[in-house]
């Protein structure tokens, strides 16, 4: 397995002449970017399974079935698709003979950026043209994902802090002290500016400073 760090030139998918992706020599790709990630090779036919981040599941050759569990009513009919936008903590099943790209969403960032059904189909037509050399920012860009600064610098170091020594967090007051602002203040700031809950934050450390949108 080979890791990339933000964008590469380097070819993501790695084909033989005259062998479909699955016969040839594969070279998967998982990209990592804040607390987006992307994965770009082989289906591996996975179980029924759910996702904490929402997952945008893009077809670079043939099309992919798909269904989703609910609970009121099972599992849902058999889907073909070429790309599919699948909610977070939704367990669904998907099957595909070709190859495929997984674009996990930022849990807090992504959640604020609506994708349209025309962003959707927009975004999987790009990545499908660029997959053999795309990375992760261009990837998400194409679906209208793009990186947002942090809007507010008291907060956004505050939550620095927090996803590099969570521990030192256990009470809100000593980042609110950090912020320089009184344990009240700062609960409501991160609440009414950011939609957050500070018990959110202190048990989701990977979810970035990039949540912290303007």
């Amino acid at each position: 397995m080979t890791y990339e760090r933000i964008d590469s030139h380097l070819p993501i998918l790695v084909t033989v002449e005259g062998q479909r992706f699955q016969e040839a020599p594969v070279l998967p790709r998982i990209c990592v970017a804040s607390a987006q990630a992307m994965y770009v090779g082989p289906a591996l036919q996975l179980a029924p399974h759910q996702n904490v981040a929402a997952t945008i599941a893009v077809s670079l050759a043939e099309p992919f079935q798909l269904r989703v569990w609910a609970a009121s009513e099972g599992w849902s009919e058999w889907q073909t698709c070429s790309c599919a936008l699948i909610p977070s903590e939704t367990l669904h099943h998907l099957k595909s003979a070709g190859p495929m790209a997984f674009l996990y969403m930022d849990p807090l960032t992504d959640r604020r950026q609506t994708i349209t059904q025309d962003q959707l189909e927009a975004g999987c037509i790009k990545l499908q043209s660029r997959a053999k050399c795309v990375g992760i920012l261009e990837a998400f860009a194409g679906f209208g994902l793009k990186p947002m600064a942090p809007r507010d610098a008291r907060i956004a170091r505050v939550v620095k802090a927090v996803e590099r020594q969570p521990e030192a967090f256990g009470r809100i007051q000593e980042a609110a002290k950090l912020a320089c602002l009184s344990p009240s203040r700062f609960r409501a700031c991160i609440r009414s500016r950011h939609d957050l809950d500070w018990g959110f934050v202190t048990s989701n450390p990977g979810c970035s400073v990039e949540s912290l949108i303007c």
